[in-house]
């Protein structure tokens, strides 16, 4: 997951969900999900209730209005007046900054628990940290509770987790010890593990329920409930120089970019202002201001968007996963750290057309992989087009030379390793199954690990293709010479 704004690690990964089971499990909860927040609209006016709820204690951001259209997870707020330079868009009192507790404050939450109806999502943090958990977990736990408690509706943060995405455990696996070491470096794999993780969930649960019986009595808490919280603080709380881990749930709804329209202080009664830094219209984005950044530091920073750049969220796809069919059509996502928590770089029909392109790598898939290599050069050479145009710039348009080659190189690394990570090699495989009967479980799992390795060179001949087909296509237009 991504620490939202960290300085993260452009390691390209392999993430996946398999079985044919896992195509009805997707189907189910994609319709869930679709039912929780609705269209666009209904996303929208969560939004708004959120920041709504927000006035009653203390917020003052009347101003302030999410962006159209938008979606679960992603963040953005407008304004809806105009705004002059300097003057305040919100002012919240610094308790609705979620922070490391202080050293006294843990402290003197060592002693007996405080009742759940006493208890701030401050008092629990503090708590959970005399107790001996880091602070990403406390902060995990104080969520947690805040999903669980029978008044959780009455919570500040409520509207906040409203609008905020789901995640769903991985289907395990159910294989031998000695099948599993045969999966090694193969997809199935990383399932098996992530299997290993849910184990451990529960066994969290069941170590947070005996630790804290008052805030979580006994089935009160599910695996999920754990994992999200958990997600939660990881992907959108962010490490101050000085190592305290914060959380703000209305600085996490805007955008944050170079150069910004917006910067945040603390004034001397301890509030958190916004202020405008220059004139802003109805209806203009506001950006917090962040100073300049690395590639990586610059996307993760921004989020899964990119002036009218869209990146889809799909989270895993469910397809044909017949282990004895060469041509099966497993699920495989390779991305970018920076992308993992907001965004992933294929959409259904990128990752079914990865292994059957021509020339060309699909457009969606490409768009994503050059955002999470732009560079700082790059945004502002973007940004300053976009100003000027009043146009977005065009998906099918690479940023420079220097990014494609660097996405080509990436997507290229991240195929060879993974075909690298596996014990054998096809002709291995072949060799394997011609003594084995092709009815047993052991060739059903050589099968599988055969097929996903020629999904891996098949996609490395792919991005070959498309590479030289850009090579030639630049030096046609004297772009690269």
């Amino acid at each position: 997951m991504i620490q939202r704004y960290m300085c993260v690690v452009l390691a390209v990964v392999v993430v996946v969900a398999i079985a044919a089971v896992r195509s009805g499990e997707a189907s189910e909860l994609g319709a869930e999900g679709a039912a929780q927040f609705g269209q666009a609209g209904e996303a929208r006016e969560a939004w708004k209730a959120f920041v709504a709820s927000l006035t009653g204690a203390g917020v003052e951001a009347t101003v302030l209005e999410p962006l159209p259209g938008v979606v679960p997870g992603d963040m953005g707020l407008t304004v809806g007046v105009p705004v002059a330079a300097g003057e305040v868009l919100a002012s919240f009192p610094a308790s609705l900054r979620l922070a490391t507790p202080s050293v006294e404050a843990i402290r003197a939450a060592g002693g007996a628990p405080p009742s759940p109806a006493d208890a701030s999502i401050h008092d629990i943090m503090a708590m959970a940290m005399a107790r001996g958990l880091d602070a990403k977990m406390a902060l995990a736990l104080a969520l947690a509770h805040e999903t669980v408690r029978d008044d959780w509706e009455a919570s500040l943060l409520a509207g906040y987790i409203e609008i905020l995405p789901e995640t769903f455990d991985a289907a395990p696996l159910f294989y031998g010890r000695e099948l599993v070491s045969e999966m090694q470096g193969g997809l199935a794999w990383r399932v098996v593990q992530q299997t290993k993780e849910a184990a451990s969930l529960k066994s969290i649960v069941t170590q947070l329920e005996s630790m804290f019986p008052a805030l979580f009595p006994p089935a009160s808490l599910e695996p999920h409930d754990v994992e999200w919280a958990y997600y939660l603080a990881h992907s959108r709380s962010w490490t101050t120089p000085s190592g305290e881990l914060v959380l703000v749930p209305l600085m996490d709804m805007l955008h944050r970019t170079v150069n910004g329209s917006v910067e945040a202080s603390v004034s001397k009664s301890g509030r958190i202002v916004l202020t405008a830094t220059r004139d802003l219209a109805p209806g203009e984005e506001v950006f917090l201001n962040a100073a300049p950044a690395s590639a990586a530091e610059l996307f993760a920073l921004h989020g899964p968007s990119l002036g009218g750049h869209a990146l889809p969220d799909v989270a895993f796809l469910g397809l044909n996963y017949n282990p004895v069919d060469d041509n099966a059509d497993n699920v495989f996502a390779a991305t970018i750290d920076a992308l993992l928590a907001n965004a992933k770089c294929f959409t259904p029909d990128a990752v079914a057309d990865l292994f059957y392109v021509g020339d060309e790598l699909p457009l969606s898939f490409l768009a994503c992989m050059r955002l999470a290599l732009l560079t700082v050069d790059d945004y502002a050479r973007i940004s300053a087009r976009e100003a000027a145009t009043g146009e977005s710039w065009p998906t099918d348009e690479r940023f420079s030379a220097d990014n494609d080659l660097a996405v080509f190189a990436t997507i290229r690394a991240s195929l060879t390793s993974s075909l690298d990570d596996y014990p054998t090699t096809i002709a291995e495989d072949n060799a394997a199954l011609a003594e084995l009967d092709s009815a047993s479980t052991a060739a059903a799992i050589i099968s599988l690990r055969k097929a996903e390795k020629q999904l891996f060179v098949s996609a490395l001949s792919a991005v070959d293709r498309a590479w030289h087909a850009i090579l030639a296509d630049a030096a046609d237009a004297q772009l690269l010479l």
